[in-house]
C-alpha cells in the first residue's frame, strides 16, 4: 500500500511538471511572437498586426484548452486512484479483522487445553482462570460456538472445594472479569455469566477466611 501511494506521489510530480512546462512554454511562445513582430515582421508585408494578434490568440487558446483538458483528465484519473486506495484500505481492514479473529480462536483453544489439564489434576483455581480466559477470547469472536460448554464447565468447578493456592491467580481472574465486561457483546452473556462468576468469587473468598 505504501508503494502504491509512493507511485501516486510520483505521478502527481510528473503532472505538476507538465503543467508548469505548458505554462512556461506558452509564455515563451508569446514573448517570441511579440519579439518577432517588433523586429520587422511588418516590413515583410506578410504578417500584419491583426494577423499576428489572431495567430497569437489562437495559439494561446489552443494551449489553454489543452491545459484545461489535461487537468480534467488528471482529476478523473486522481478520482480513480483514490477509489482504488479506498478499496485497498477496505481489504486491509478485512484482513486485519480476519487475523484478529484467528488470534482470538487460537488463544481460546490454547486456554481450554491448559484449563483441561489443571481440571484433571483437580487444581480448580487455575482451571477456572484458564476457562475464564478462554471465555474472554470467545466473546470477542464473531462465530464462537463453545460459550455454553464453557459456562457448564465453569459452573461445575464452582461446585468443587476451591482453595486459594495463589493470590496472583485470583488477581488475574478479577482482571479478566473486568475485561470481559468491557467487551460490547457482554450484554448477551451477562445473565448467565454473572451468577457463575459471583458464586466462584464468593466461594474462594469464603475459603480464604
Amino acid at each position: 500500500m505504501r508503494r502504491f501511494i509512493k507511485l501516486n506521489i510520483n505521478e502527481m510530480k510528473s503532472i505538476r511538471f507538465w503543467a508548469y512546462f505548458s505554462s512556461f512554454f506558452s509564455l515563451v511562445l508569446s514573448f517570441a511572437m511579440i519579439g518577432y513582430w517588433i523586429c520587422g515582421v511588418r516590413e515583410l508585408k506578410v504578417v500584419n498586426l491583426n494577423t499576428f494578434v489572431g495567430v497569437t490568440v489562437a495559439l494561446l487558446g489552443m494551449i489553454v484548452t489543452l491545459a484545461i483538458a489535461w487537468q480534467i483528465y488528471n482529476a478523473v484519473e486522481m478520482r480513480s486512484k483514490i477509489e482504488e486506495l479506498r478499496q485497498l484500505e477496505d481489504k486491509f481492514k478485512e484482513q486485519e479483522k480476519s487475523l484478529e479473529q484467528f488470534s482470538h480462536k487460537t488463544v481460546n483453544n490454547i486456554h481450554k487445553l491448559v484449563a483441561w489439564e489443571f481440571l484433571k489434576d483437580n487444581i480448580y483455581l487455575k482451571a477456572f482462570y484458564y476457562y475464564l480466559s478462554a471465555l474472554d477470547a470467545s466473546v470477542q469472536m464473531d462465530d464462537s460456538d463453545d460459550i455454553n460448554v464453557l459456562f457448564e464447565t465453569m459452573a461445575k468447578i464452582c461446585e468443587e472445594s476451591i482453595e486459594l493456592t495463589d493470590a496472583k491467580i485470583l488477581e488475574d481472574i478479577k482482571e479478566t472479569n473486568n475485561h470481559i465486561k468491557s467487551v460490547p457483546s457482554y450484554r448477551f452473556i451477562k445473565d448467565r455469566y454473572e451468577p457463575i462468576y459471583n458464586r466462584f468469587i464468593s466461594k474462594v473468598e469464603k475459603n480464604e477466611e
